[in-house]
Parts: C-alpha cells; sequence; structure tokens
C-alpha cells in the first residue's frame, strides 16, 4: 500500500468512527424531562458496538500490518497525555508512604504502546488492560486479541479489578480517572470518580454534554454513597487507582 493509499485509507476509517462515536452520543441525549437518574438507560445508550465495527474495519484494511514492535514501542514515548497526567502518577507511584495498586484501562489497539508512554517518565511498570498485537518475527501480523474494545468490556475489567482485591481490608478506596464518554460507567462504579473530558463543541453537539455528564455523575454518586458502606480515609492509603486511558 502507498502512502497515499495509506493516509486515504487512515482518514476513511477515522471520518467513520468520529460519525458513529457522535451518533452514539447524540442517543443519549434527550430533550424529555428526566426526573431521576437512569443508569440502565445510561448503560444500553453505551452498549452500541461501534468500537467493535471500528476496530474490525482497522484489521479487515492491513493499514497496520507489519508495524515493528521497537517502532511501537519508541512511539509509545512520545505519547501526549493529559497535562500533568505523568506528573500525578509519578507522585503516587514514588511515594513510599502510598500503598497504591494502579491500573490502566484502555481501547488502544496496541497495550505495548502504554508501559513505553509512562516508562518514558521513569514510571514503573503497571497494570495495563487492553487489547494487544499478535506478533511474528516482531512484526505485526493484523491480528488483535481482543480485551477491551468497548465502554461494557471496560466496566467489565474493572469489576474484575474490584473482585481480586483483598476484602478484608474495607478501608480501601478505588479511584477512577477518565476522559470520555465510555469512562461513564467505571466513574459511576468507583469509590471516587475524576471526569477530565477536554470538551470540544461541534454545531450538531450540545456544548453543555461534558458539564452535563460530570453532574449527572456526581448526583448520582451521592445517592449511591448512601448504599454502600461507609468508608475510611486513612493517610497513606489509597488502594485500586484505575485510569482510563
Amino acid at each position: 500500500m502507498s502512502s497515499a493509499d495509506l493516509r486515504s485509507t487512515c482518514e476513511v476509517l477515522k471520518r467513520e468512527y468520529t460519525k458513529e462515536y457522535e451518533r452514539c452520543i447524540e442517543n443519549m441525549l434527550t430533550n424529555q424531562k428526566v426526573e431521576e437518574f437512569d443508569y440502565e438507560g445510561l448503560k444500553m445508550a453505551l452498549e452500541q458496538e461501534f468500537e467493535r465495527r471500528a476496530n474490525k474495519k482497522v484489521i479487515e484494511s492491513n493499514v497496520l500490518k507489519g508495524l515493528n514492535l521497537e517502532d511501537i514501542r519508541r512511539a509509545g514515548e512520545h505519547l501526549i497525555l493529559h497535562d500533568g497526567c505523568m506528573s500525578f502518577f509519578q507522585s503516587i507511584t514514588n511515594n513510599q508512604h502510598l500503598n497504591v495498586n494502579a491500573h490502566v484501562l484502555s481501547y488502544c489497539w496496541c497495550a505495548d504502546l502504554i508501559p513505553s508512554s509512562f516508562s518514558s517518565g521513569g514510571i514503573p511498570t503497571m497494570n495495563v488492560h487492553a487489547n494487544e498485537f499478535l506478533y511474528e518475527n516482531s512484526l505485526y501480523t493484523s491480528k488483535i486479541i481482543k480485551k477491551i474494545e468497548t465502554p461494557i468490556d471496560k466496566l467489565q475489567a474493572f469489576t474484575n479489578i474490584l473482585k481480586n482485591s483483598d476484602e478484608s481490608d474495607k478501608t480501601n478506596l478505588t479511584i477512577y480517572i477518565g476522559d470520555s464518554v465510555g469512562d461513564l460507567l467505571c466513574l459511576l462504579e468507583a469509590d471516587i470518580g475524576s471526569y477530565c473530558f477536554k470538551f470540544k463543541p461541534s454545531k450538531n453537539r450540545n456544548p453543555l454534554w461534558c458539564f452535563v455528564c460530570s453532574v449527572i455523575f456526581c448526583f448520582n454518586k451521592e445517592t449511591k454513597s448512601a448504599r454502600r458502606r461507609k468508608c475510611v480515609w486513612l493517610e497513606g492509603v489509597i488502594g485500586h487507582f484505575v485510569y482510563g486511558f
């Protein structure tokens, strides 16, 4: 495939994904008055599997076939993270007084990108939950081991992390930081959630979308906390920290 064909194919794939992503968001919005938070309605809206369809198109297009593993890792070293993300991870992983079990959940096609992006900042290896490339002689074969493709997959991975935690220590808190609509279900499941989505409004989208999502999240967490066990915050104990990548 020529460079021109490669760029053209990538643009088409990107355009199709963006269109379906925005359609998913529009389907979640409603003009009707809502009396209370509808968790099941949100979950149903996020069950649209356009991410799986998008991944299938990428695999079938072969645009990434032949990528070298070392080149992928080098590319990961130059990934642009949210402002303050690297310094935050450095502060919690290098602090000997904190007992932190850090995880990264990602839709990323290639899990090899993520460790190198953090190792470039001097951060030790973390638990990464993402899709994985299949290689042959260090070259990508255009096949993917699918682990996290949808918001429901992310929620399941997050739930598994919680199940595998030490249930005997009831003081542990789960902190989840997300930056997209796909992180909403995990944000609602965590003890503490932070939504750092950088919103770029378009002419067809409600500019209050990000704010509305955050408000819905906060109100639901307030209701949920009343039903949960009482959590005690102890200095030096955080528990599980999960970052939606």
